[in-house]
């Protein structure tokens, strides 16, 4: 963001939309737009990344996905929502990486598929409003491709978990440096590392 020196407008970055805003301070209100150039149309995953941070999907807007799943991964934190179906029963905020690929899904197991667990999610934790099909759908390829493709980087020598590395294959001609750690050691809080 710059302010004119003037202080009555404010021009603003926008990442997705690869434009510029100007926005009147005084009414805080756009004034105009400057693009920046040809957007290509964004992918599921990419509208779902978007979602993923916006937090207009829960109640009163007070917070994102990303809250409880930073970048898609944990605050190690406890909830207690109702999305389980109970009250009263706090649960360990776990990681969304590779998720994809861990169902059943919720706490119990009780939900048989990706999409019926975003939609609850929304629903019934964020107590939001009745999310789209399409919104459903493209958190889903967010979580199945971006969120999943952090948590498959191969461990170096130097990671934590160690268990992983040993099952990577490499070639002689390649040798890691001794400091390389997969993503989720490098951003696990160090009260969850496990020997």
């Amino acid at each position: 963001m710059l302010a004119t020196a003037d202080g009555q407008r404010a021009y603003v970055a926008n990442t997705f939309s690869d434009s510029i805003s100007i926005v009147d301070v005084a009414s805080a209100k756009i004034a105009g737009q400057i693009a920046l150039g040809m957007q290509p149309p964004l992918s599921k995953a990419e509208r779902g990344e978007l979602l993923f941070y916006d937090a207009r999907l829960s109640h009163d807007g007070w917070f994102s996905c990303h809250t409880c799943h930073p970048d898609g991964h944990t605050t190690s934190l406890l909830n207690d929502n109702q999305s389980d179906g109970s009250f009263g029963t706090p649960k360990r905020i776990l990681t969304l990486r590779g998720v994809g690929d861990t169902g059943p899904w919720a706490w119990n197991g009780s939900m048989p598929d990706l999409e019926r667990q975003v939609r609850t999610s929304i629903e019934k934790t964020m107590q939001g409003t009745k999310p789209t099909s399409e919104q459903v759908s493209d958190l889903t390829a967010f979580f199945a491709n971006a969120a999943a493709a952090a948590s498959r980087r191969p461990a170096g020598p130097g990671c934590r978990c160690r268990r992983r590395w040993l099952g990577v294959k490499r070639s002689s001609r390649s040798k890691p440096a001794s400091n390389v750690m997969c993503r989720p050691c490098i951003r696990r809080p160090r009260r969850m590392m496990s020997a």
